[in-house]
């Protein structure tokens, strides 16, 4: 296990708290993404189309506003 998995998906319980099954790896690129854009001016939208230029998967948008829900609600990121 890595320090990022550590410190954000297993100590949070993210996962297992939400019910997100099968999406653990969306939800790290998702996390890292939005690490990646601090100080940067996002939405859901923009980080959609990050994650389909990355991945070359296509992530609805109300998805990453549901992990960032999450993210929010565990503290992880602040609005």
């Amino acid at each position: 296990m890595n320090l990022f998995e550590n410190t954000y998906i297993q100590d949070v319980d993210v996962l297992e708290r939400n019910n997100i099954k099968n999406d653990k790896e969306v939800l790290d690129d998702v996390i890292r993404i939005v690490a990646s854009s601090v100080g940067s001016l996002t939405n859901p939208y923009n980080i959609a189309n990050t994650f389909k230029s990355r991945n070359n998967i296509s992530i609805n948008s109300n998805t990453v506003s549901l992990y960032l829900g999450l993210m929010i609600s565990e503290l992880i990121t602040l609005e």
